[in-house]
């Protein structure tokens, strides 16, 4: 399902998917750049199984849940305003060149979460600064950390695996 963003900003409406409806937990969701509106999480919360956000696109969550059941592409940027925002990946993520983070608004250092199971890759090129953000690495398989920019950082990391462990690779 590709957000084409033709009637508003909105995630949850219908008439701004290729596919006609919002996306579902199973479905594979790419968000292109040079849409009309990029996509936000406002109203509600959203899902889908693997996301890919192309360099030039962005997913606004305010105060909202996305959960990727797969794994995520990431070569474009994420906003989280508020206290209460939360990107959930049941699988890898990848922030490649050119991905960012911003965050704005009220938000109390470590409120706003990251949680992955999988792997975590900052590739050549991104420039993903965490400040405020907590990311939690868990679930029960080994996760490895791999550190290809020297622009991108963490800035509060918790593993919480549960009888598991995670690697770091800074290369």
């Amino acid at each position: 399902n590709t957000w084409q963003g033709d009637v508003s900003n909105l995630r949850n409406n219908a008439s701004n998917w290729s596919l006609g409806h919002s996306p579902l937990a199973t479905e594979d969701v790419s968000i292109p750049s040079g849409t009309p509106h990029d996509p936000d999480l406002v109203v509600y919360n959203g899902g889908c199984n693997n996301l890919t956000i192309a360099f030039g696109a962005n997913l606004g969550i305010y105060g909202k849940e996305m959960h990727v059941y797969g794994n995520a592409s990431i070569s474009g940027s994420f906003y989280f305003d508020d206290a209460l925002s939360f990107l959930i990946v049941d699988g890898n993520i990848s922030w490649n060149s050119g991905s960012s983070v911003d965050t704005w608004g009220p938000s109390t250092p470590g409120q706003t979460q990251i949680k992955v199971k999988g792997d975590w890759t900052f590739m050549a090129g991104s420039q993903v600064s965490l400040e405020p953000l907590r990311v939690e690495l868990n679930g029960t398989n080994p996760s490895v950390i791999k550190c290809y920019s020297s622009n991108s950082s963490f800035y509060r990391l918790e593993i919480c695996k549960v009888g598991s462990y995670a690697i770091f690779s800074n290369l």
